[in-house]
């Protein structure tokens, strides 16, 4: 069979099952970016950083919002009692809910995007074999405006209104990656930070997050009471070394922004270290 001019093509989709350090039997689209990164590296490229995490907090319930292929999702099962997987993408949603029920490893999928509305928004396709880099944010595809870039209608739940419908009463951690609409994702989550305090990883390398965290004061709405943690560019394929094994510590964020709620000290220390990188 001969490979599809792009991974969004159900029809002519080949997928392929390997073993992974998380999973004896994890489904994969050969050929796209997040699925290569799955058979290189077993786990995301944050791992190690997650596995530090996940060790000082001891986390029962986790958030994977922007989860793909399921990746992320399963190595966090492995250290916590249940995972809920958001996935607003129909072309790879399947793959995830199939590696989530193929595992049975605590992994809930959902077919849909969070946000601080309900509604159905477009969504652009990543015109490459990078299905995690599509987005809710037509400004994430600059990098491709020479090419052709496809839109499909996806749906997007508030986030606190899902924690509310599943009974999920408490939340210790919260990754996103939605490209550029992390903001958004947490103003739908803003009662359950204020009220659980989790530990949060989300991307920070697009313009339209960092425009919207500076524009809405989010830093300062959400996290004065947070440290703030930065690791290195994440598509470098450099695997991280364990460089937050005191959580107390304090980095400079490069790429990713990590809180984590702040344990005494100055409160604003660390927003003031966010905020010049946001300038």
């Amino acid at each position: 069979m001969a490979k599809p001019n792009s991974p969004h093509d159900l029809e002519a989709m080949q997928t392929e099952i390997i073993k992974t350090s998380f999973s004896d039997s994890f489904e994969i689209v050969p050929g796209d970016l997040p699925s290569e990164y799955a058979r290189e590296f077993g786990a995301s490229l944050e791992a190690s950083v997650y596995t530090t995490i996940f060790s000082a907090i001891k986390p029962e319930i986790c958030l994977d919002i922007g989860s793909n292929i399921g990746a992320a999702a399963l190595f966090f099962a492995q250290h916590c009692e249940q995972v809920y997987a958001f996935e607003p993408n129909p072309y790879i949603y399947p793959v995830l809910q199939r590696n989530a029920e193929r595992n049975k490893a605590g992994v809930t999928a959902f077919p849909f995007g969070l946000s601080d509305t309900a509604s159905e928004l477009m969504f652009y396709l990543y015109p490459d074999w990078n299905t995690g880099a599509s987005s809710f944010v037509v400004e994430n595809m600059k990098a491709v405006a020479s090419k052709s870039v496809q839109s499909i209608s996806a749906k997007v739940e508030i986030g606190d209104e899902v924690l509310a419908e599943q009974q999920i009463h408490h939340v210790d951690f919260i990754k996103i990656d939605t490209e550029g609409y992390e903001a958004k994702v947490l103003l739908g989550l803003k009662e359950c930070i204020m009220r659980d305090k989790p530990v949060v990883a989300l991307e920070w390398n697009a313009d339209s997050t960092r425009k919207e965290f500076r524009e809405q004061g989010l830093l300062q709405k959400f996290f004065s009471d947070y440290l703030c943690f930065g690791l290195g560019k994440s598509w470098n394929k450099c695997l991280y070394p364990t460089i937050l094994s005191k959580i107390e510590s304090i980095y400079i964020k490069i790429d990713l922004l990590y809180t984590s709620p702040q344990q005494g000290g100055e409160p604003w220390q660390s927003v003031k270290i966010a905020a010049q990188n946001m300038r």
